[in-house]
């Protein structure tokens, strides 16, 4: 076992806290996490706009009931066990501490074709396998749901109140401020903050806009494609927000919402756009 402070066994305690700069990168090591609390290790496989494929990785005193590769040295300075045939998709807000490269590109794609094919020379060493039918079934099983869980916390949700209007729908449908305003009987002044996504739409404001326009509630609601979305999942705001959240005591999904429509409601520049993003979550941490 082991938390964000405390380094499994075998690990030093300044490797753990260590933390790469680089940005994500296939054959990384990461440490996932959510809430401030350790969720487990993973090896990147691939890394797309707003999530990652990964192998969950975990101690070498692991128990073993597939086939799982050895990795004597990693960036932890201890050995580890990589589970390929458990690749799964994570959101990129869940990754915490980048570790470095652990597998090269090219080892995990031979492992990857080898799962495909059948094959069986893997480029590293198997772990002997120390558990078995029943009990092997359990564990599998008990595996799949942790990194179920995982993979199905997602941010952001879609929610009225919290998630701003889709522009995209609007464009398509032709809603212009005028037609907003008229449609919500709103001011002109908000009805520019909604189209924008400076402010987020009510739940009667979503209501009475989708039977409008003819489509579904949750087709109004932008998924998370704005500016301000995309920037908070990135790992470098990862700290960041969690000392929001510990400040505010809310969860670390309610931080990013407030993060997201501070930084909507934010004057725009042409300056760079992550430092005023550091700077709304600077100025919101020292508000209270």
């Amino acid at each position: 076992m082991f938390t964000l402070d405390t380094p499994p066994f075998g690990v030093a305690p300044e490797a753990w806290h260590s933390q790469s700069a680089t940005s994500p990168e296939a054959g990384d090591l990461w440490l996932i996490s959510t809430d401030g609390e350790a969720l487990g290790l993973a090896v990147l496989a691939s890394v797309h706009t707003t999530f990652v494929l990964c192998w969950p990785v975990t101690t070498a005193d692991s128990p073993v009931f597939e086939d799982v590769l050895e990795v004597a040295s990693t960036p932890l300075g201890a050995p580890l066990l990589a589970w390929p045939a458990r690749e799964t998709g994570i959101g990129l807000h869940m990754l915490h501490r980048n570790y470095g490269s652990m597998l090269t590109s090219r080892t995990m794609r031979i492992v990857e074709a080898l799962i495909d094919d059948g094959g069986a020379e893997y480029p590293l060493p198997l772990a002997p396998r120390t558990v078995g039918g029943e009990e092997a079934h359990a564990m599998s099983d008990e595996m799949v749901e942790r990194w179920e869980r995982i993979c199905l916390d997602t941010w952001p949700k879609l929610s009225a109140g919290i998630s701003p209007l889709n522009a995209d729908v609007l464009r398509a449908r032709s809603v212009q401020v005028g037609d907003l305003a008229g449609i919500l009987q709103i001011d002109t002044a908000p009805a520019i903050s909604l189209i924008r996504g400076e402010i987020a739409p009510t739940d009667e404001q979503v209501a009475v806009l989708a039977a409008a326009l003819r489509v579904e509630p949750d087709a109004l609601l932008n998924p998370g494609t704005d500016a301000g979305a995309l920037m908070l999942i990135e790992p470098s705001f990862k700290e960041s927000i969690l000392d929001l959240a510990k400040s505010r005591n809310v969860s670390e999904a309610h931080a990013r919402n407030i993060v997201r429509s501070e930084y909507g409601l934010a004057a725009r520049s042409d300056g760079d756009a992550h430092a005023r993003m550091q700077a709304t979550i600077d100025r919101l941490r020292t508000a209270r």
